[in-house]
C-alpha cells in the first residue's frame, strides 16, 4: 500500500512573552519635534468613555498640531483617532485608523515575512502625543496604549506597541489581533514570520 505524503504541521506560535522578549526597536532615532509651518495632516478626534475635561485634553489645539506635522507623509489625510477608557479595567487606548491604501512608510514583506517594524514612524508620533499631553496636562494620561487599527474587508487588525514603558513608538508587537484573535509571530532581523494564514491576513491589513 503506497503512503501518502503529509504536510509537516505549521509551527507553533511563540507566546507573547516570548515573541516580545525578542522584539527589537526599529532602527530610527526618536525625532526632535516637527517644526512649526511644515506639512500637517488634520486630526480627527473621536471619544468612548472619556470624561469632558479629558476630551479637552485629547483634543488640544496645539497637540493635535504637532501630531498632524509628524504623520505627515506617513499616512493619508486626515488622520482619526479615537481615544477610549474602560473604566472597568482601567484601560485608556490612543487608536490610530489606516485607511485604506494610506499607509506610506514602506512595510515590507517577503512571503510569511513582514516587516512591522515599518509603522513606527506611525506609532512613535502617536508615542510623542501622548508623552506631550501627560507632561502638560495629566501624568496618568501616559499609561495610554498607543495602537493602530484597520479594516480591510472581512479582516481586522489590531498593532500594539511594546518596549520600555511607557513605550516610545519604536517597538511595534511581533503580536497582531487579527478578527479579535491574537498571534504571535516570529521576530527576526527582516521582520516578524507569521503562519502563512496569518501573514496573509496580516498583509492585507496592510496593503500589501
Amino acid at each position: 500500500m503506497a503512503c501518502q505524503a503529509t504536510e509537516p504541521p505549521p509551527p507553533a506560535e511563540p507566546s507573547r512573552e516570548q515573541a516580545e522578549a525578542q522584539a527589537r526597536p526599529a532602527p530610527i532615532a526618536p525625532a526632535p519635534p516637527p517644526p512649526e509651518g511644515g506639512p500637517q495632516l488634520g486630526v480627527e478626534v473621536g471619544f468612548v468613555g472619556v470624561a469632558p475635561l479629558h476630551q479637552g485634553f485629547f483634543g488640544d489645539h496645539d497637540a493635535r498640531a504637532k501630531l498632524g506635522r509628524s504623520l505627515a507623509g506617513h499616512i493619508s489625510d486626515p488622520a482619526r483617532l479615537s481615544i477610549a477608557y474602560d473604566s472597568a479595567e482601567f484601560i485608556g487606548t490612543i487608536q490610530l485608523d489606516l485607511p485604506p491604501d494610506g499607509v506610506h512608510t514602506g512595510i515590507s514583506r517577503a512571503g510569511p515575512t513582514i516587516g512591522l517594524a515599518g509603522l513606527a514612524p506611525i506609532t512613535m508620533g502617536l508615542a510623542s502625543y501622548r508623552s506631550d499631553l501627560a507632561a502638560r496636562f495629566d501624568i496618568r494620561i501616559q499609561n495610554f496604549r498607543v495602537r493602530l487599527f484597520s479594516v480591510r474587508g472581512l479582516t481586522s487588525c489590531l498593532f500594539d506597541v511594546t518596549g520600555t514603558s511607557p513605550p516610545d513608538g519604536r517597538t511595534i508587537s511581533p503580536c497582531v489581533h487579527v478578527n479579535g484573535i491574537e498571534h504571535c509571530g516570529q521576530p527576526g532581523a527582516e521582520g516578524v514570520t507569521f503562519t502563512p494564514d496569518v501573514a496573509r491576513d496580516v498583509a492585507l491589513c496592510l496593503d500589501l
